[in-house]
C-alpha cells in the first residue's frame, strides 16, 4: 500500500498525470458540491456540464502533450541519424580524400554492384574496402570511390527523415571536397 502511494506521488511529478488527476478531482468535487450543497433543484446542465468540460479539457491537454512529445522525439531521432551519417562519411572521406567519388544510382536490382565488378572497376582484392551501412554502400578501389546510396535516401518514400539525411549526405561530401565533390554519376538502367 505504501509503495503504491509512493508510485502515485512520483507519477504526479509529470505534468500529464497531474493535469488529468486535477481535472478528474475538480469534476468530482463539483459534482459533489452540486449534489449536496445546493439545496434547490438544479438542472442537469449545471451539474454535468462542468464535469464534462473539465474531462474534455484534460483530454485535449493530454493530446497536446502527446503531440509535443512525439515531435521532440522525432527531431532528436533525426539529429542522431544525421550525426551518425556524417560521422561515417567523415572518417571514410578523410582516409580517401585524394580519390574521385562516383555516385551510383539506379533502381533496386538493376545491377549497380555487378557493373562495378564485371567492368573491373572494383577488383576482387578491393572487396575488403567495401563497407555497407544503413545509409550507403561504400566501394573503394585503388583509383576511385563508388558510393551507392540506400534506396530510402534516393526515393524518400518513408518520411522527412530520409530527405534530411539525403541533404546531410550531400552537404558532408561537398564540405570535404568543395571544388569537385563528385567526379561523376553512374545511373544504371536494367534493360530486361
Amino acid at each position: 500500500m505504501i509503495q503504491a502511494g509512493y508510485i502515485l506521488i512520483s507519477k504526479l511529478k509529470t505534468p500529464r498525470v497531474f493535469i488529468v488527476l486535477s481535472a478528474v478531482l475538480l469534476s468530482v468535487l463539483y459534482g459533489l458540491f452540486a449534489y449536496f450543497v445546493m439545496a434547490f433543484p438544479v438542472s442537469h446542465y449545471l451539474t454535468w456540464g462542468p464535469v464534462i468540460f473539465f474531462c474534455g479539457l484534460a483530454i485535449l491537454l493530454l493530446i497536446g502533450f502527446e503531440v509535443k512529445k512525439r515531435k521532440s522525439r522525432s527531431t532528436s531521432d533525426i539529429e542522431t541519424e544525421e550525426e551518425t551519417l556524417k560521422g561515417l562519411l567523415s572518417s571514410l572521406l578523410k582516409s580517401a580524400s585524394h580519390k574521385p567519388i562516383y555516385l551510383l544510382l539506379g533502381n533496386k536490382k538493376s545491377g549497380k554492384t555487378s557493373l562495378l565488378t564485371s567492368s573491373h572497376a572494383i577488383k576482387p582484392i578491393d572487396q575488403k574496402n567495401t563497407l555497407q551501412t544503413d545509409y550507403f554502400v561504400w566501394h573503394e578501389s585503388e583509383k576511385a570511390i563508388y558510393i551507392k546510396p540506400a534506396p530510402r535516401l534516393i526515393y524518400q518514400d518513408t518520411s522527412n527523415t530520409d530527405q534530411t539525411l539525403w541533404k546531410a549526405f550531400l552537404e558532408k561530401i561537398v564540405s570535404v571536397k568543395p571544388r569537385k565533390p563528385f567526379a561523376g554519376c553512374l545511373y544504371v538502367v536494367d534493360l530486361n
